[in-house]
């Protein structure tokens, strides 16, 4: 698999930062796999919420988006996406059908495990990139 570039791992970049895919150490993109595969409803969607928090700084409704532990849920219908915020960047991490109100330790940690292997590869990759927690 080839090296991601910027255009292909950022989703949306607004006036206040950008949101993007947390790239794995094999180049693989699981929450831009996953936004490939879906109705263009369920996308539009999820681009709402990340244009307002890459313009406005916030999401206002927290049932769309709040903190769950040291990370962030986004959410549409069934749908739920985990990210991390790095200064003024989003990382996808991991996305995953709701099948109870509270989000199973299992997806918590995948997340995690996908933060760490794409802080690997930007370390690899771009060793210049200012890291901000």
């Amino acid at each position: 698999m080839t090296k991601p570039t910027r255009a292909d791992r950022t989703l949306v970049t607004g006036q206040h930062g950008t949101v993007e895919y947390a790239i794995r150490l094999d180049d693989t993109m699981e929450v831009r796999d996953f936004f490939d595969s879906q109705s263009i409803s369920i996308r539009a969607g999820f681009g709402v919420l990340f244009t307002r928090l890459t313009n406005d700084r916030r999401i206002q409704d927290v049932r769309q988006f709040h903190p769950v532990d040291e990370m962030w849920v986004f959410k549409k219908g069934d749908f739920r996406i985990l990210t991390m915020q790095l200064g003024t960047r989003w990382l996808l991490l991991h996305w995953y059908k709701k099948n109870r109100d509270k989000i199973e330790l299992g997806a918590k940690t995948h997340a995690r495990t996908v933060y760490s292997e794409h802080m690997q590869w930007e370390a690899k990759h771009q060793p210049n990139v200012t890291r901000k927690p």
